[in-house]
């Protein structure tokens, strides 16, 4: 498949009728990937973009050999015992995750629940809105999958909050008739987890500015009762963009989740900082900053591993210059190599030492 193939009308019905094929339960797709994305392929024919495929940039021979190996054949060098230099690819057509699930669905709601390795699974689903109770199922489907890799109960939740709220918000206001399709994909690891809710065809939507509208009308009536489902995944989430047509909308949430716990002690604002390595941490922090103009803000560090492969220095010297906007200051508990990169003004040796210093400068200005 290339983007080409999928580009001809004629390619697509053969591939219709292929699939057709396989609805005995028969496997006679083999997929192929030629100078072509995932994304690519979830917009022309979504039933295939879950499953495991070789991509041709890999050599045509290692291709060669997964072929082989999907139909049940070895070639001589893999019979004698001799290694070759193809590379450890998962099987092209994995197991189901749960093999009941095909029995609970109705229809052909969940077209694909993949797992091709211990610590990945991906699924796909289209469901009509005349059935869009049967998104519970995919939620579901996937937290379950999320607690074997022991996510935490919080990430989990969140979620199946985004979930039920980008789902709700596809089935009402994207679906003008009753077989309007929503369709989900969802892929999860390790470290993260993704959600894409696919409106149907026809309908694009820009987040950000929908989430900057909403925003803007609660400020202006608090009692506003819609509108409040799409905040709730702008925060939940770690990640929230468009897909790049405007066709869906995209959430991640790691495994990682930031952690900023608040406390106060002699007027000071403690936030012992955690999760530095999520992507959303910066945001978050930010965030933190605005809602405490009122006080000195102490940043603790102390929990964060050395090697965490990510620097907080750049949002540290942001909220220096946010406060200082408004008199207050920051200081931050750090040490080590990170530590001696952030301006001596704004590091301390200890949490004692923090407030202590932010303190006194409180003291300062009211006198």
């Amino acid at each position: 498949m290339s983007p080409r193939f999928l580009a001809k009308e004629w390619a697509l019905r053969e591939l219709d009728g292929l699939l057709a094929r396989e609805s005995t339960g028969r496997k006679v797709i083999l997929p192929v990937w030629h100078q072509l994305s995932r994304e690519a392929l979830l917009a022309q024919a979504p039933i295939l973009a879950d499953r495991v495929a070789v991509t041709t940039s890999i050599g045509l021979e290692a291709v060669a050999q997964e072929i082989l190996r999907a139909v049940g054949r070895q070639d001589s060098t893999e019979s004698s015992g001799e290694s070759d230099d193809a590379p450890n690819m998962p099987p092209p057509f994995p197991p189901f995750i749960h093999e009941d699930f095909q029995e609970r669905r109705r229809g052909r709601i969940v077209e694909r629940v993949f797992t091709w390795d211990k610590d990945r699974a991906v699924l796909y689903a289209a469901i009509p809105r005349h059935d869009a109770e049967q998104a519970a199922n995919v939620s579901e489907l996937a937290s379950q999958r999320l607690r074997q890799l022991e996510y935490p109960s919080d990430v989990i939740d969140s979620f199946r909050v985004v979930f039920v709220e980008l789902s709700r918000n596809a089935f009402d206001h994207a679906c003008s008739a009753a077989e309007d399709a929503v369709r989900f994909a969802v892929d999860l690891d390790i470290g993260c987890v993704s959600l894409v809710v696919f409106n149907p065809p026809g309908v694009t939507l820009d987040i950000g500015r929908r989430i900057r509208r909403q925003s803007a009308a609660l400020s202006r009536n608090e009692m506003k009762q819609r509108g409040r489902g799409l905040l709730l995944v702008a925060e939940a989430a770690d990640v929230l963009q468009s897909t790049p047509d405007g066709a869906g909308v995209k959430v991640v949430l790691y495994k990682t989740p930031v952690s900023l716990e608040l406390a106060s002690e002699s007027g000071v604002t403690i936030v012992r900082v955690g999760g530095i390595e999520n992507p959303s941490f910066n945001r978050r922090l930010l965030r933190i900053a605005r809602e405490h103009l009122d006080t000195n803000l102490l940043l603790d560090f102390t929990d964060v591993p050395e090697k965490i492969g990510t620097s907080p220095i750049t949002v540290i010297i942001q909220v220096a210059a946010l406060l200082k906007r408004y008199d207050r200051k920051v200081a931050a508990v750090m040490s080590g190599r990170t530590g001696a990169w952030l301006p001596g003004a704004l590091r301390v040796r200890s949490r004692r030492e923090g407030i202590e210093l932010l303190a006194l400068t409180s003291d300062a200005d009211r006198g």
